[in-house]
């Protein structure tokens, strides 16, 4: 079976794994209607997972790299229902650990994804270290950021480091925000070109 646009990989998603599509769809991210999350106005993880791959669909990726990317995005924000808390002091809702279970729960999708020959083993291995590594380099945007432990953890994995900056890319364009707040230092309104391909120059090469 081959999956080459979104429209596709969606219908896929909501057949064979309709459970997880309604999880995303029913989890906002809002505290409540008055308290909302000003990094996801959108509002549900489904919304945003949608709002994501579009940024991908709209990337111009090579066929190989469209498909690891767009699988990556639908999977990257699974374990957020899961993860879900409610900080009742700050009236916030948190996802703290998401990515880790995102990568537990992407593994049963993938599992039938290699089954029916959508993704071969090893493009599944690398779909789950981009949905575990999908936050690493919003930390890159701060100011006075240190990049080594960055570069050490991606040392010989070029080709993972391009995967989570084009995850990292569309993930942080495809949602609605609060400007005021998002536009301020230390925010991750837009992902720094410039700093990643330095990191990315510096990252040995593949052995």
């Amino acid at each position: 079976m081959e999956i080459t646009s979104i429209n596709q990989l969606i219908q896929y998603f909501q057949l064979n794994f309709p459970e997880y599509a309604k999880e995303m769809q029913s989890c906002t991210h809002h505290y409540d209607e008055q308290n909302l999350n000003v990094y996801h106005l959108e509002g549900d993880i489904w919304a945003h997972t949608n709002m994501v791959l579009m940024q991908i669909r709209d990337m111009n990726l090579s066929v190989d790299r469209f498909k690891v990317a767009a699988i990556s995005a639908l999977l990257h924000d699974i374990g957020k229902p899961a993860a879900a808390e409610y900080k009742h002091e700050t009236k916030r809702k948190r996802f703290i650990g998401h990515e880790g279970l995102s990568t537990v729960i992407a593994i049963e999708v993938l599992e039938k994804m290699v089954a029916d020959g959508i993704v071969s083993n090893g493009e599944a291995i690398t779909i789950l270290k981009v949905v575990n590594l999908h936050s690493a380099l919003f930390d890159v945007v701060k100011e006075g950021a240190d990049h080594s432990k960055l570069i050490s953890k991606f040392r010989y994995q070029k080709e993972l480091f391009k995967y989570v900056q084009i995850q990292s890319e569309a993930d942080s364009n495809g949602r609605y925000y609060d400007e005021e707040v998002v536009n301020t230092p230390g925010h991750h309104k837009e992902m720094p070109q410039e700093v990643f391909n330095e990191i990315y120059d510096c990252i040995a090469p593949e052995r």
